[in-house]
């Protein structure tokens, strides 16, 4: 059975994740004056991507074509 993340290109993936990141930062920035749960929102989706993006070396080494 073939592994479906060697279907996914890693520098991809880790600059969407990084684009995601400053995007909800901008965004969390922008409403928070007028929109604190917006932003608040924003920041906590902010926190997960940061969460997720410590697991990017470990997917980098799991789509290594070599495995």
């Amino acid at each position: 059975m073939k592994n479906p993340l060697f279907t996914h290109d890693y520098d991809q993936m880790e600059a969407n994740v990084a684009q995601w990141h400053a995007k909800c930062f901008q965004l969390a920035k922008s409403l928070n004056e007028e929109h604190e749960d917006a932003s608040n929102v924003a920041t906590e989706v902010r926190r997960i991507i940061e969460e997720f993006r410590e697991h990017l070396p470990l997917i980098k080494c799991i789509t290594l074509p070599a495995l």
